[in-house]
Order: structure tokens, then sequence, then C-alpha cells
């Protein structure tokens, strides 16, 4: 069974916590990484159950979020019991998917001019004029 120490220096996913520092597992994240680019291919079932697309296309994993870690239904992990291509996946998912939330930002607009005639006599409440007539606010 190959070292479960962390190692420090994990290429490209600062999200990802590399427990097996091996050539075997690189290519793991490689191909986490390849099933990860494709939007569909890692389905959010509730907070710890996903659903990962096979990468031959021969099915779905569970993949479950468990106190010791990542579970995963596919035979490698039942197999050598260590972190598999589709729980990259789903760290790799998560990790986008925070970013995507850490980057949201809801900032306050105020006009000084109207955006379309740039008139700065801007009346807040009162009649809208548009093509099809006068309505009021």
């Amino acid at each position: 069974m190959e070292s479960c120490e962390p190692d420090s220096e994990v290429p490209k996913n600062e999200g990802l916590v590399r427990m097996n520092p091996s050539p075997i597992f690189d290519s793991r994240i490689a191909k986490g990484q390849a099933i990860a680019k494709v939007e569909s291919n890692v389905r959010r079932i509730d907070q710890n159950e996903y659903r990962v697309r096979s990468q031959s296309g021969s099915g779905e994993y569970e993949v479950v979020s468990t106190e010791a870690g990542w579970n995963c239904s596919c035979p490698d992990f039942a197999f050598r019991g260590v972190k598999c291509k589709h729980a990259i996946a789903v760290e790799l998912s998560l990790l986008i998917r925070r970013r995507i939330e850490n980057a949201r930002r809801v900032v306050p607009l105020t006009y000084q001019a109207c955006l379309c005639c740039g008139s700065e006599r801007i009346k807040r409440d009162g009649l809208l004029h548009n093509k099809s007539g006068d309505i009021q606010r």
C-alpha cells in the first residue's frame, strides 16, 4: 500500500490534499481533471453524495463523503482502498464551486446620470417614457 503522508506540493490543485505522492497518484489526478472538465460528468445528489460518470462511458459511480474521507463504488476504490479518480473529480468540482461562490460580489448601483440619455435630472418615482407610451412607476 502507498504512503499516507501528505505532500505540501500539489500541482495546479491547491484544494487537493495529496495523500499518495507517486506517479500512479499523479495519473489519477490527471484522469480526475479530465473527468471534472466535462460539466455533466459530476452530478451533486446532496451535500455528501455525488454521481460521477465513468471515463469509458459505461455507467456512473457513487461517491460519498464520510468522516474517513471519500468512498467510491468503483472497482479501483474497492480493490485498492485509496482515493480514486472519481473522488478526485468530485474534489475538483467542489474546489471550482467554492471559487465561484467566493467570487460573487454584490455591488450597489448608484447612478448620477441616466444610462440611456445621459441626463443628470433623474426622477426616481414618476413616469417611465418609452415608445409604447407613459407608464406610472
